[in-house]
């Protein structure tokens, strides 16, 4: 667990309902949220509308098949303001098969997508 409280993504694990069941310290510092704010919570708490239903249908749809999501998402902040971030939401299973718990790993990728479209899209 040391190596997750020290990395450099943000982590969270929710319970099979989607019930956050713990955040490391990057979580904290990326969403503005605290363990005490988000535990107990639902992954919604990030959720910014830029994401329409079938989005999250199709990210659950793979996910409770056990297999696990990845894709770019624009979450929303404590404060308000978006991130994006690249993700990869995995299930954990118990030794029968069974889906217990949700893993999300999120890399904040917000800074490159700026620079890139100031690169490419360059002010006049």
């Amino acid at each position: 667990m040391v190596a997750i409280e020290q990395a450099a993504e943000s982590v969270f694990i929710t319970d099979r309902n989607g019930t956050i069941q713990y955040v490391n310290p990057t979580f904290e510092r990326l969403t503005g949220y605290s363990r005490k704010d988000a535990i107990g919570q639902n992954p919604r708490i990030l959720k910014s509308g830029k994401q329409d239903a079938f989005f999250y249908k199709r990210m659950w749809d793979t996910l409770i098949r056990g297999i696990s999501w990845k894709g770019r998402v624009i979450n929303r902040k404590k404060d308000g303001s978006f991130f994006e971030a690249d993700a990869t939401i995995s299930p954990i299973f118990d030794k029968s098969g069974k889906i217990t718990n949700f893993v999300s790993i999120k890399r904040d990728v917000t800074r490159e997508i700026e620079l890139e479209k100031r690169l490419f899209c360059p002010v006049k």
